[in-house]
């Protein structure tokens, strides 16, 4: 028996310079899993997991950026 698992990508974007704060990043839920996230412009950019939209966020103030990936049920 094949059974399907469903998982979901965030995207996680950290502004605040305090590095008591980095444990609470900005949360993206539910991304594009096959993303490029580059900076071109002076703006962070990525899909939403339809592909329906782009999102752009402005660059210069990101300290840094990650994605995970966890189950969802």
């Amino acid at each position: 028996m094949i059974t399907k698992m469903k998982f979901q990508t965030n995207l996680f974007v950290q502004y605040d310079p305090n590095p008591e704060n980095y444990a609470n990043p900005y949360e993206f839920s539910n991304v594009h899993p096959d993303n490029t996230y580059q900076i071109e412009n002076g703006m962070l950019s990525f899909e939403t997991l339809d592909g329906d939209e782009i999102i752009y966020i402005p660059a210069e103030k990101i300290l840094f950026f990650y994605t995970t990936c966890e189950q969802v049920s």
